[in-house]
């Protein structure tokens, strides 16, 4: 069997947490958590699509600069997922720069904030300085992720809220033309 990823833990378990997914055959990526991410260059970084943040214990979420840093001027739009108070997160992770050289850049962060009520969204756009603009979220679970796969995902007590991720992908047929003739 021939696997649609390449699964990356890219530090040890007794460091901060970060696991990097590409798919082999789209050039996209996913990452679980934003722990430590020297292990990643910046076309790696530039390939992430989806950004999912378990909580927001440094160790989880520290690496949230490097990835900034390495995709400020790729004009992508990358969706943050993660616990009640993510939005509030990566918004002070913003207010903590000063943006007056970035106007023509066109990154967009979206974030995701998940509940047991319900998902919440909010945009900050390199072009308007990072400031974050609310945007109305689809509640229905799983949450299509584009490309045919889906996320579903279940609440835990780490002391705060915690979330667990599942992603699956759309059942895939390879077949190889060469044996279809052989086998008329």
């Amino acid at each position: 069997m021939k696997f649609n990823y390449t699964i990356k833990q890219l530090n040890s378990g007794f460091d901060d947490n970060a696991i990097f997914l590409r798919n082999v055959y789209f050039k996209k990526a996913m990452l679980f958590d934003c722990g430590r991410l020297v292990a990643l260059d910046n076309s790696d970084l530039l390939d992430i699509t989806h950004v999912f943040v378990s909580h927001t214990h440094m160790d989880h979420f520290s690496g949230f600069d490097r990835f900034l840093r390495g995709c400020l001027n790729s004009g992508n739009t990358i969706r943050f997922y993660g616990p009640k108070g993510i939005i509030t997160n990566v918004e002070g992770k913003l207010k903590g720069y000063n943006w007056n050289l970035i106007r023509d850049y066109d990154l967009v962060i979206e974030v995701i904030e998940l509940t047991p009520n319900g998902c919440l969204g909010m945009s900050f756009s390199a072009k308007e300085g990072f400031t974050g603009v609310f945007f109305n979220v689809d509640n229905s679970k799983p949450i299509e992720l584009g490309d045919g796969f889906t996320l579903s995902y279940e609440f835990f007590d780490h002391g705060i809220t915690s979330i667990g991720y599942k992603v699956k992908e759309p059942l895939h047929i390879s077949v190889i033309k060469e044996n279809l003739g052989i086998l008329g």
